[in-house]
Order: C-alpha cells, then sequence, then structure tokens
C-alpha cells in the first residue's frame, strides 16, 4: 500500500526554524551520469544552491574519463558537499548507484538524475517527511519542462506521458529512481540495484523492497524537474533503452512480469490505443480528438522503438553466446 503524504506548510515551516543538525537526517544525493557533462552540471547547481546545508552530493561518473569526469572535478573543487566516484566495473547507471550508496553517509538515500532540477525547499520537504512519518521508500513527481523558446510536438508529448510516478507507485510498486528517496536501512549490507541491468533496475529494486514490507510513500508536493525530449530521436532512443531494460527483466530478473516474451505480443505491434495511455497522459480529459490522435501515433513510435530494443538485444545476446 502506498500512503500519500501531504505537506503542511506551517509545519514545515516549524520544522525548518527548530531544525537542530546534530538531530536531523543528514541526505546523500547520489547522481548516476554517463557522458553528459552540462546535465551534470545543471544538477549539482541546483542541488548546491538550495538551503538546506545537511547534505551530501556524490556524483558517480562512467566512463572514468573524460568531459564529464573532468566537469565532475571541476565541480566537486568549487562546492565543499560534492564529491566524484567512478564506476567501471558494469558501467551501468544501477551500479553507479551502488558506488554511490556503499560510499555515501546519509541516513537518507536520495537519487536524482543527472539533468534534474530541484526547487528550494526540496530538501527540507525530505528530511521532514522522514522525520514525521514513517516512509522508509518515498517518491516524488517528476515534472517535464520545455527549453526555453523550444516547442516541438516531441516535447508535447514528452511532457504528457513522461514520469506518471503517483501512477507507477500505485499499480506497478516502484518509484522511478530520477526522483526516489530511500532510508539507509533499506540499502545497507549490500542491497541495492542489479548492476547487471541497463534499464528497469528501479522496477526490480521497487518490487523486492514491496515484498520486504517497506512503508511506501508518495509526495505530490516532492517535485524535481527533467527537461523534455525535444526531437524524434530522443523519443526513440528512450523506446530503446526500455526495450533493452524489458529484455532483462524478462529473461534475469523478473520473468513473472509478462505472460510471454514481449517479441511474441502480436498487440505490441499493432497501432491502437492503449489502455494504460489515458493514465499515463497528464490532463488526458483535456485533450481534444486531434490531440488524442496525435499522442497515440507518437506512443505507437514509442512502442516500436521498444520492440526494436528488445529484439536488438536477443540478437546481441544470441550473437555472443
Amino acid at each position: 500500500m502506498v500512503r500519500t503524504l501531504d505537506v503542511d506548510p506551517a509545519a514545515l515551516d516549524a520544522y525548518e526554524r527548530s531544525y537542530e543538525s546534530s538531530d536531523r537526517p543528514k541526505i546523500s544525493v547520489v547522481v548516476p551520469v554517463y557522458d553528459n557533462p552540462a546535465g551534470l552540471e545543471r544538477t549539482v547547481r541546483s542541488v548546491t544552491g538550495t538551503s538546506f546545508e545537511d547534505y551530501e552530493l556524490r556524483t558517480v561518473v562512467t566512463p572514468s574519463s573524460g568531459e564529464t569526469l573532468q566537469r565532475a572535478e571541476a565541480l566537486a573543487a568549487e562546492f565543499d558537499r560534492v564529491a566524484v566516484d567512478t564506476e567501471t566495473e558494469y558501467e551501468t547507471p544501477a551500479n553507479a548507484r551502488n558506488v554511490g550508496i556503499e560510499a555515501s553517509s546519509g541516513e537518507i538515500v536520495h537519487f536524482l538524475d543527472d539533468d534534474m532540477s530541484v526547487r528550494d525547499g526540496h530538501f527540507w520537504t525530505i528530511a521532514w517527511l522522514f522525520d514525521s512519518t514513517p516512509v522508509e521508500y518515498l517518491g516524488g513527481e517528476v515534472e517535464v519542462a520545455k527549453e526555453s523558446g523550444s516547442d516541438t510536438v516531441w516535447e508535447w508529448y514528452d511532457a504528457h506521458v513522461r514520469f506518471p510516478n503517483e501512477f507507477f507507485m500505485n499499480w506497478v510498486d516502484f518509484c522511478p529512481t530520477c526522483c526516489l528517496a530511500v532510508d539507509r536501512s533499506l540499502v545497507s549490507d549490500g542491497v541495492g540495484f542489479d548492476p547487471t541491468l541497463v534499464s528497469g533496475e528501479d522496477i526490480v529494486f521497487g518490487h523486492r523492497l514491496s515484498e520486504q514490507g517497506a512503508e511506501f510513500g508518495y509526495c505530490p508536493a516532492l517535485v524535481a524537474e527533467h527537461p523534455a525530449r525535444s526531437t524524434l530521436g530522443g523519443v526513440v532512443r528512450k523506446g530503446t533503452k526500455t526495450g533493452q531494460g524489458l529484455y532483462q527483466l524478462y529473461h534475469h530478473s523478473e520473468a513473472d512480469m509478462f505472460d510471454r516474451s514481449p517479441l511474441l505480443d502480436l498487440e505490441r505491434y499493432l497501432p491502437r490505443a492503449d489502455s494504460h495511455l489515458p493514465a499515463l497522459c497528464s490532463e488526458w480529459d483535456a485533450l481534444d480528438r486531434s490531440e488524442r490522435a496525435a499522442m497515440i501515433g507518437i506512443h505507437y513510435v514509442e512502442r516500436l522503438a521498444r520492440q526494436w530494443g528488445y529484439a536488438r538485444r536477443v540478437v546481441t545476446e544470441r550473437v555472443s553466446s
């Protein structure tokens, strides 16, 4: 069961005013990054610009050389609370998070993706909720924002369908790791993310913790911002990566999530009104007929990209074996 957690502004304000750092939880922010120096800088400057001070920010860089690492090291030199780790064994975001967990020391571990930004009050809200409620696994909302001056149909689509975190938590038992905070006790003793997964590791992580009886909470007022994908290529790349992750989930860890291989599900190849699309799409009821048709069409393109990613992984695995 997922507990919906509302924020009482007066109580949160009183918490901030009476805050004694020695009695309050430290937050370890873990940000995996792969070859994205500009996105990493966006996130680091956003986090370090907040008024909350009891935190550390660990950036975990893959690959362990190049411009992204140089940018991470420069940011660590500029900000005292920022540290740099590298991940070379698996070169996956999942294992980068494991490296960050192992290197961090906070009572709360908060995962953000590179390219994310947060508002002032974000970490105060997390600390207050963990202090005042029994929550152990806390999901927030992700707001997909268009770039300034840009307005493409792909951004419009991305802003409407991406990160329906409340739906994910209530129906799929997980929150994407782009805005997720967990109690340190849940990731102690080496418990973390499956390092072999290229996508979907947050699903497996959430399922395991749900089965263990962790206290799940969702807070709609806890908001992080993610830039929208502005091109067809961005939407296709997202779908392809998801398809690769689905292959791994089906074959290696979470086969019970599927009735059969997605490649054998003929409905995945057909243009249709996805039954989950109204739940995934914010403001679905406000869209007119042409907008819904556009949404269904682009979603179909992304579904085909997922099938392609899955099929490509099948071929790669068979060739390598």
